[in-house]
């Protein structure tokens, strides 16, 4: 075990992304790269520093399904990592992404000594859980429109921006029609519908090749919600 884990005397003064910053080893990936697949063993885990990370699932028969994206402050490979098992799914680069990587053994070492990071990884344990309970939940009980509205509700929350002149917020992430269909769980076409339905409506509008939401009209979008 390195000594390097240890810098830190109090588990009550450590801050989690100061820690892997310093500590972790430096990992750099680009965009469109595979940072890790159900068929690679798990050596470690990676904590986001920069970019955001696609988590998805493959057929067999090379149909994708997206089950969530991965940003800053997110932790890769904890799965695996604990239970020995492979990676139950593909993470690729959306952008260019940096991570700080601790290796599966000395993993343990780093849990025991500082339990707020225990803490921490079994937080994004949980993340994961939820995540994945929700998007079941969806898939069950939620119509195609009613997806739509929630991711862009979600974009809008995580990667969105005002733009004070003319009430919109910007979602400063790009987007295209197939990513959101990756994430729905429901055709391109579908999408479009849907997209055109809303811009019509004036609930969204493109703006430099990015989606925006129409601030004022924004409850419209949680209202479809509340009725699913």
């Amino acid at each position: 075990m390195k000594d390097k884990y240890f810098p830190i005397l109090s588990n009550d003064k450590i801050n989690i992304k100061e820690y892997f910053e310093e500590m972790g080893d430096l990992r750099i990936f680009k965009k469109g790269d595979i940072l890790s697949h159900p068929e690679a063993p798990i050596d470690g885990i990676n904590y986001i520093v920069r970019g955001n990370v696609d988590a998805y699932l493959m057929s067999s028969d090379g149909r994708k399904k997206s089950v969530g994206i991965e940003m800053p402050g997110c932790i890769l490979g904890d799965v695996g990592a604990f239970d020995g098992e492979f990676q139950p799914v593909y993470y690729k680069a959306l952008t260019q992404i940096e991570t700080r990587f601790i290796s599966k053994s000395d993993l343990k070492t780093v849990l025991d000594n500082y339990p707020c990071i225990k803490d921490y990884v079994l937080s994004s344990l949980c993340s994961k859980v939820r995540m994945l309970a929700g998007q079941l939940g969806q898939s069950c009980f939620s119509d195609a429109e009613t997806k739509v509205s929630k991711l862009l509700l979600q974009f809008a929350y995580y990667f969105g921006g005002n733009n004070n002149h003319n009430g919109l917020r910007l979602i400063c992430f790009p987007i295209s029609q197939q990513s959101i269909s990756d994430l729905a769980g429901i055709n391109r076409v579908t999408v479009a519908k849907i997209l055109a339905n809303f811009k019509e409506d004036g609930l969204i509008e493109r703006v430099e090749g990015m989606y925006s939401i129409n601030i004022d009209e924004m409850e419209k979008l949680v209202a479809l919600l509340e009725l699913s």
